[in-house]
Formats: structure tokens, sequence, C-alpha cells
């Protein structure tokens, strides 16, 4: 925690939160860093990580809107999320016949999820990037509705993108509200 509160205070880290189910990713960092070597460097300076305990993967820019996250107004006040690693699918393929198409209704699919109330933010990373991750958003709404939500993505139902979901806490007020923390 010394060395979350630390890179904040340098203005290195965004935001920052750990998962609250059982899975082998234990949180996330949104660094603000101008490379990816930086970005590595800063996150390997988690005492965690020098000791061996967690591993960085690192991933990025992720491409969002910077209005979307806020300093928080309450220190130490938390709140649930829901966070959404969206992956290459299974009929991911940049060269097949209405790949882009299918592709470009997905920013609409996150205007109606943000403006209905139930994303807090949501963003690519790079088309060119060549990665299995290809963008992260962020629910304000629990898991189970979140995956009722994201089933209704063009992109996801025509198999080009699939969903990996986790509860997710951050500081409250860094995002647009979240759940109550359980």
């Amino acid at each position: 925690m010394a060395n979350i509160r630390k890179l904040h205070a340098e203005h290195k880290l965004v935001m920052a939160g750990p998962f609250t189910d059982d899975t082998s990713l234990r949180g996330i960092f949104v660094l603000q860093a101008e490379s990816m070597a930086q970005a590595r460097e800063w996150a390997n300076s988690d005492p965690a990580i020098k000791a061996g305990r967690l591993a960085a993967e690192i991933h990025g820019p992720w491409l969002i809107d910077p209005a979307a996250i806020h300093q928080p107004d309450v220190a130490q006040a938390m709140e649930q999320y829901t966070l959404v690693l969206m992956k290459r699918g299974e009929k991911w393929d940049p060269n097949a016949t209405g790949f882009m198409e299918t592709m470009k209704l997905h920013p609409a699919f996150v205007k109606r999820m943000t403006e209905a109330g139930n994303m807090a933010v949501a963003g690519p990373f790079p088309f060119d990037d060549q990665g299995e991750l290809r963008g992260v958003a962020v629910f304000r709404v629990d898991a189970d509705q979140t995956a009722k939500l994201v089933q209704d993505d063009p992109a996801v139902k025509a198999g080009l993108l699939k969903t990996e979901i986790h509860p997710w806490i951050t500081a409250k007020g860094m995002l647009a509200p979240g759940s109550p923390l359980q």
C-alpha cells in the first residue's frame, strides 16, 4: 500500500484496485507513463513484484476519455465495479469480410452503456497492437448484470471479442459511482 500511495503522490498511478473474485489476476494499476518501458519500471518497483509474490503484465496505451477519471473526494473509501477485459474472440480476423463493419459497432454499444449509466469508462488498446487483450471496460453494475449486458455488444455477439469479467474495487469518486461495496 505504501508503494501505491507513493506512485499516486508522484502522479504516476492514475487508479488502482484489487479484484474481489478468486482469480490468478490480483488487481489493476492504471499508470500515466510515457512508454511501456517506463510503465514496466514503475510496476516492477512494487515490493510484492520484487519479492516474486506477484508478476506485472503490461498493456497499453489504454485509449480512454481522460475526463472519465477523477481525483477521489473521499480518501480511503472504496466502491465496487466490474472490470471487463475485452480479448480477441474465436472469430477475430481483421481480414475477414465484415470484420471492420462489426468492430465499428462496438463504440456505439459503449456509448449506449455509458449513457444508460451502466459503464463508467471503456477504451480499446491500439488496433495495431498484436496482443490478445483488445481493451478494458469498467461497468458500474455487478458482475452478473455486466455479463448480461456485454452479450448485447455486436463484437461479442459476432465472436470477434470475448469477455473476461472480474468484480473490482477502486477509490470512491475516482470514476462515475459504482455499486455500494458489499
